[in-house]
């Protein structure tokens, strides 16, 4: 899916927040055609889209995340070995059979949404640490092993 990059938001806990517009016309002019649409929804004139928007992050695993003093069974090390130097945080939010008068409107009420809620959550000092211990967590997990045939 092409994504067009719209905002860029450094965050005072030093990580930087994109949002993107993914969203993508799914039926033109004429095409949404159903006997079981609505009414309403037979009689729009004009193209069906699929409103979307993402938020993206990449957070690095940071050595200030772990314990130096060996107290610790996760160490960088062992986090980077199965996450890689860095760990993505994604979050998607789409609305679907948008006509294309509103796309706009409705795209900015998703992102003016997204970021009163999601800014002050990513923003928080510990976001980085907790969001990487996590990710971990999940990737290290019995169920994880088990599906990656580890187990």
């Amino acid at each position: 899916m092409d994504e067009k990059l719209i905002k860029t938001h450094d965050l005072p806990n030093g990580l930087t927040l994109n949002i993107y517009d993914g969203s993508k016309k799914i039926a033109d002019k004429g095409e949404f055609q159903s006997e079981h649409a609505s009414t309403a929804q037979r009689k729009l004139e004009g193209d069906i889209w699929l409103v979307s928007m993402t938020l993206r992050m990449e957070v690095p695993v940071l050595d200030s995340y772990f314990v130096q003093d060996g107290s610790s069974a996760m160490t960088r090390e062992k986090v980077v070995q199965v996450l890689g130097e860095t760990v993505l945080f994604e979050k998607t939010m789409a609305r679907n059979l948008v006509h294309s008068s509103e796309k706009d409107e409705i795209f900015e009420q998703v992102a003016k949404e997204a970021e009163k809620s999601m800014i002050p959550y990513l923003s928080h000092p510990e976001f980085g640490k907790k969001f990487v211990y996590k990710v971990y967590a999940d990737e290290t997990s019995p169920a994880a092993m088990h599906r990656k045939g580890l187990l």
